[in-house]
């Protein structure tokens, strides 16, 4: 796994060329996507833990991921204490798909800010040889998972 400082150089909101946004395709035999439209989001290397719960049940922690836009900052009361978040939307199709971790006031939760979760009834695992988009509309930059 790359350092952190790499990881930021990789945007996880979208690029947009000329009008077109463009979807990073993430060429690794296991890949997390959108359930919805199967946009690539992230892969095992970057999951951070897997006890956390969201509004749909399940959730994953991760470090990492690609191809979402966070909406707005909000405050939040959660189980685990007050947190800032944004809700983290697929670039793609739109689906709220979880939540980036801006800010922790408790000592013991500022291991989740820059984190994100996602939301386990809300994406899907690729496993295999992550074959290309079905259709493949020209938007696709291909990334090789870190």
């Amino acid at each position: 796994v790359e350092s952190p400082e790499y990881h930021s150089s990789i945007p996880h909101s979208p690029s947009v060329k000329m009008g077109m946004i463009l979807r990073h395709f993430l060429d690794d035999t296991q890949v997390t996507a959108c359930a919805k439209c199967r946009t690539h989001l992230t892969t095992p290397d970057h999951l951070v833990s897997t006890q956390f719960h969201g509004t749909t049940g399940r959730a994953y922690l991760y470090d990492w991921l690609v191809n979402t836009e966070d909406g707005a900052e909000c405050t939040r009361q959660m189980t685990t204490g007050v947190h800032v978040v944004r809700d983290l939307l697929c670039v793609y199709c739109g689906t709220v798909l979880g939540w980036r971790y801006i800010r922790a006031f408790e000592e013991g939760q500022r291991y989740k800010e820059g984190k994100v979760i996602l939301e386990r009834s809300l994406v899907v695992d690729i496993e295999g040889q992550c074959p290309r988009p079905e259709v493949d509309d020209g938007n696709w930059v291909v990334l090789r998972a870190i």
